[in-house]
């Protein structure tokens, strides 16, 4: 069935129109699989079109922040938000970064105690509050849901940031990779496994705020190098979600968003895990960013091949 999918492009895209018009597709706890979908085709071609059987390379999970994890991170990026302006904003690509002008040591790059350190010292210069629930958020809740897709007893967290959109601003991200953005520089790139990331929508994000598209791994085009060598007919419709919700994706999955025609700002925190340390050279054991191990309980692994 896979082969015939991708052997025949009119089949594939019939399905992909389906796939986007089906009513369970926003804010279905697991896009990929339908539920209540009785044609077995489409299910098996959701399952192809996001790469399942290669550690999915998308996931949505409805409403998995609540409460007060929810509200501690709308305070953070509110105090973020405070501290600039909508058009430095715009300036630095709509990124939020609390680390951006602070040098971190080597220790509080793979140590979860010395980086939680610098990073309250950090938010409380700008006003914003040690709270506990970012960290079992970020060190416990989030990699132990991610570490389904990875086959390591132990994964890493790599990244973390703010992105916000403000209101009525023509910012969209082009179409575009993670590890093209972030490994750039590295010489060894080539070497360095996919990782994950996991936005997660602090707004409800709708089809005028800038919901992501993705390029299904049917479609995925090694030899594009720049957006504009990029085929995207075949995309996915934008992805609606209610706050609180994730959208987790690997890092050579094809992603964009459109700008926000909105009156209010449109807000996502965006946290990353690899699956090995990625250091800035071959020849080093400094990360690249960060490489904090977060070990995982055998009995949270439940993903399978």
């Amino acid at each position: 069935m896979i082969r015939n999918l991708v052997k025949y492009p009119s089949r594939v895209r019939e399905l992909q129109a389906r796939f986007n018009a089906h009513p369970n597709l926003h804010g279905a706890e697991n896009p990929t699989y339908l539920k209540g979908e009785n044609d077995k085709a489409i299910n098996t071609f959701a399952a192809v079109l996001f790469g399942l059987g290669t550690a999915q390379t998308l996931r949505v999970v409805k409403e998995f922040i609540k409460d007060e994890p929810l509200e501690c991170l709308r305070n953070e990026c509110i105090k973020l938000h405070e501290a600039t302006t909508d058009e430095k904003i715009v300036d630095l690509g709509c990124v939020l970064d609390l680390f951006a002008e602070t040098y971190m040591p080597g220790n509080a790059r793979i140590e979860q105690d010395a980086y939680m350190t610098i990073r309250n010292e950090l938010l409380e210069e700008i006003g914003g509050k040690n709270v506990k629930c970012i960290q079992q958020l970020i060190f416990n809740e989030i990699p132990m849901y991610m570490a389904k897709f990875f086959e390591k007893e132990k994964l890493y967290f790599f990244n973390e940031h703010y992105v916000v959109k403000p209101a009525h601003t023509n910012v969209e991200f082009r179409w575009h990779q993670d590890d093209a953005e972030q490994l750039g520089m590295c010489v060894h790139r080539e070497s360095i496994p996919w990782y994950l990331s996991a936005w997660c929508a602090l707004d409800d994000v709708t089809m005028k705020n800038g919901a992501l598209q993705f390029l299904p791994w049917t479609h995925h085009q090694p030899d594009a190098m720049v957006p504009e060598e990029l085929d995207v007919t075949s995309a996915t419709a934008p992805i609606v979600v209610s706050a609180g919700s994730l959208i987790i994706f690997r890092s050579d999955i094809w992603h964009f968003s459109a700008i926000n025609t909105t009156d209010a700002s449109r807000r996502a925190f965006y946290v990353q895990y690899t699956q090995e340390p990625i250091y800035s050279s071959p020849n080093t054991k400094e990360p690249l960013c960060c490489a904090i191990p977060i070990e995982i309980a055998p009995s949270k692994k439940k993903y399978k091949k």
